[in-house]
């Protein structure tokens, strides 16, 4: 883990309704800082990406984890995992799962 850990910029913001979803991964502690990025099924040079975070427990330990608080619906995968990966993204919805192992 590293020594130190920027505070979270603050609460997550999620821009979701009729046609826009979010997706919540839960990573490991390798991919702190890290980008993680996503590209829709039928568009896969369109890629999105975010940072993976550490996010403090009241226990002080953390949990890391990278939000994409808006994405149109649609199936998207995980570039750099298993091109078996493929995440639904629904309008109005938050998907959240565990990470997939990510290329190195």
């Amino acid at each position: 883990m590293p020594e130190t850990h920027r505070p979270p910029e603050g609460p997550a913001i999620l821009d979701i309704g009729a046609d826009t979803g979010a997706l919540l991964l839960h990573t490991s502690e390798e991919l702190y800082e890290q980008e993680i990025h996503v590209a829709p099924v039928h568009d896969p040079d369109h890629t999105v990406h975010t940072v993976v975070r550490a996010h403090p427990l009241f226990d002080g330990r953390h949990v890391y984890a990278a939000l994409f608080p808006a994405l149109p619906a649609g199936d998207y995968r995980i570039v750099g995992a298993d091109s078996a990966t493929v995440v639904t993204i629904q309008g109005g919805q938050v998907c959240e799962l565990d990470a997939p192992l990510m290329a190195g």
